[in-house]
């Protein structure tokens, strides 16, 4: 887990957000900690899913490299789309 993910307890350990903010309590006694985090979680996400868009973008290309606009066959190629049905979750 990335450390900018994570906040020092009262206790001097080191925790997840999620982990930090467990409780409605905790919200209530740091409701700007509290909102920082979720702004750093919601941050992350969309870093993630801008990554995750690009790896599929490049898949893709992957997948039909040397065949125009159709899928290969080629170990590559396989590679490739075999990789994007995980992502999209076409696997059993």
């Amino acid at each position: 887990m990335s450390d900018d993910l994570t906040a020092l307890g009262p206790d001097g350990i080191r925790r997840s957000y999620d982990e930090h903010y467990d409780t409605m309590m905790d919200v209530k006694e740091d409701p700007t900690g509290a909102w920082q985090a979720i702004q750093k979680q919601a941050a992350r996400i969309e870093e993630l899913e801008a990554k995750l868009a690009k790896a599929e973008e490049t898949l893709e290309k992957l997948a039909r490299l040397g065949n125009g606009d159709r899928y290969g066959n080629s170990d590559g190629n396989m590679i490739a789309r075999a990789t994007l049905a995980i992502l999209k979750g076409e696997t059993e």
